[in-house]
C-alpha cells in the first residue's frame, strides 16, 4: 500500500493484481478499478485494505466501483464481497459504472435482499452524482 498526494489529498492506493483501489480519507470515498476476472484472494485483499480504511467506527463510507473493464468475477471473489457488504451494509454505499446486465441483474438482486444501499449505472458521473446525493464529496 503507498501513500500519495492527490489533488491536495492524502489518498491511500493498493493494487491486487490487475485492479486497483483508491481510498480518500477527507471524503471517505474508495474507487474500485475492476478487472475481469477477479480472485478470492484478490477480494481478501481489497476488502481487507478497506476495512482498514474505515476503521472500527460506524461512519459512512462510500465505493465507487468502476466496471469498464470488465467485471466477469468468479464466486470467490463474489463470496468475499458480499460477506463484506452484509457486514457494513449499514454505514456502506456503493455506486457501480460500467457493468455488464448479467452483473447489473445480480448487483438489484442483492441489494433488494440484503439491504445494501447499492446503485448501478451505465456511466461514473451518474454514479458519482448518486454518491452526491446520498451526501458523499465524489
Amino acid at each position: 500500500m503507498r501513500a500519495y498526494l492527490y489533488f491536495g489529498v492524502n489518498v491511500e492506493t493498493i493494487e491486487a493484481g490487475s485492479m486497483s483501489m483508491t481510498w480518500d480519507p477527507s471524503t471517505r470515498v474508495a474507487v474500485l478499478a475492476m478487472a475481469p476476472y477477479g480472485t478470492g484472494a484478490q477480494a481478501q485483499e481489497l476488502t481487507g485494505a478497506l476495512e482498514r480504511w474505515i476503521g472500527n467506527n460506524e461512519r459512512a463510507f462510500a465505493l465507487l466501483s468502476d466496471s469498464t473493464a470488465g467485471d466477469h468475477e468468479t464466486a470467490d471473489w463474489r463470496t468475499v464481497w458480499g460477506r463484506f457488504y452484509m457486514k457494513h451494509c449499514r454505514e456502506g454505499v456503493v455506486a457501480g459504472f460500467g457493468a455488464s446486465p448479467d452483473v447489473q441483474i445480480a448487483g438489484a438482486l442483492f441489494a433488494s435482499g440484503s439491504g445494501v444501499r447499492l446503485q448501478l449505472f451505465a456511466h461514473e458521473p451518474e454514479a458519482r452524482a448518486w454518491l452526491r446525493a446520498q451526501g458523499f464529496a465524489a
